[in-house]
């Protein structure tokens, strides 16, 4: 077995988990087994790859999205490459709004699927409704799979989970955490009906400072999620210490962390702290490594930095 074998075999992993049994499960493993491939092709592979994946979405959407239909000009789709990316047309939050109806697909297939509904954050436009159809909705839940087993995380311990209150699991009356209280699910929120896992407690963001680190320490989680900047702020609270003897790893989510801040909270903690970048309408986007590079789940998104023009910026250029 060479090197390079022995290496990839030390990110497949899968041997550990134990996936349900239910049919849509069983896509998902295929496709997380897949991913683990696409990990380590070369950059002439990566490139084959989105070539070949965003001709068929511009095709599709050129033959299925009245939107795109009216908007495209034949020549752009016919042998779309990469190159030509920069050509599509920027599809901002008003157009969502704007154009909702017909930025829906009218293909048969996806009149026969499930699917739900997304909304955007509102922070760089108007709120804006996004329809996902079920296959593409269950990306997130492949690439949080994914990002735990990138950042090494035990699937059989106890995960914490601080947010606001509209992004916690709701209490069996239907009401959101109230000050105060506490949740613990049986599984991981967003990957528990997929593969077996430890349990989950649950807290919300508003609580002080005080009553956090309380439940943090009576809850003796081994991984815990919350805002950067919280993080710094408990952090602080707790004279720059680790905020429970348990906790492993922190995962910073929905907001900024800068490197001094990242080598402050590591500093202090004395455990790695993680971070993803997503987006509400189509989820996870990139993980950044201890190494401080975000990797892209380029299976998942296409990202380029643009200037104000929407040219592409070569690398290194902020």
């Amino acid at each position: 077995m060479s090197d390079k074998t022995n290496y990839q075999n030390e990110w497949d992993i899968f041997s550990q988990y134990k996936f349900s049994k239910n049919k849509s499960v069983k896509r998902i493993h295929r496709i997380s087994k897949e991913l683990v491939q696409s990990e380590f092709v070369s950059l002439d592979q990566q490139h084959q790859f989105l070539n070949k994946k965003l001709g068929v979405l511009v095709r599709n959407a050129y033959r299925d999205v009245p939107y795109y239909r009216d908007l495209f000009e034949e020549d752009l789709v016919a042998g779309f490459n990469l190159e030509k990316f920069t050509e599509l047309p920027i599809l901002n939050r008003a157009i969502l709004v704007a154009q909702e109806k017909r930025l829906e697909s009218t293909s048969p297939y996806f009149k026969t699927q499930s699917r739900v509904t997304s909304s955007t954050s509102g922070t760089s436009g108007p709120p804006a409704k996004v329809h996902i159809h079920l296959p593409a909705a269950q990306w997130f839940s492949i690439l949080w799979l994914r990002q735990a087993r990138w950042f090494r995380n035990d699937l059989s311990k106890r995960y914490a989970r601080l947010r606001l209150p509209q992004q916690l699991r709701k209490k069996k009356s239907g009401e959101p955490l109230a000050m105060g209280e506490s949740m613990i699910t049986p599984c991981w929120q967003v990957i528990g009906r997929i593969v077996k896992t430890g349990d989950e407690v649950q807290f919300s963001s508003q609580n002080d400072h005080e009553a956090i680190l309380n439940w943090l320490e009576k809850s003796q989680p081994s991984y815990f999620m919350s805002f950067p900047g919280l993080l710094e702020e408990l952090a602080l609270s707790n004279n720059l210490k680790p905020l429970a003897s348990s906790i492993e790893s922190y995962l910073g989510v929905s907001s900024l962390m800068t490197q001094p801040m990242r080598d402050c909270l590591e500093s202090a903690f004395q455990a790695p702290v993680h971070e993803n970048y997503g987006l509400n309408e189509i989820g996870l986007v990139a993980a950044r490594c201890s190494f401080g590079r975000y990797h892209i789940h380029l299976e998942h998104a296409h990202v380029e930095v643009v200037d104000e023009k929407g040219k592409t910026l070569p690398p290194g250029i902020p």
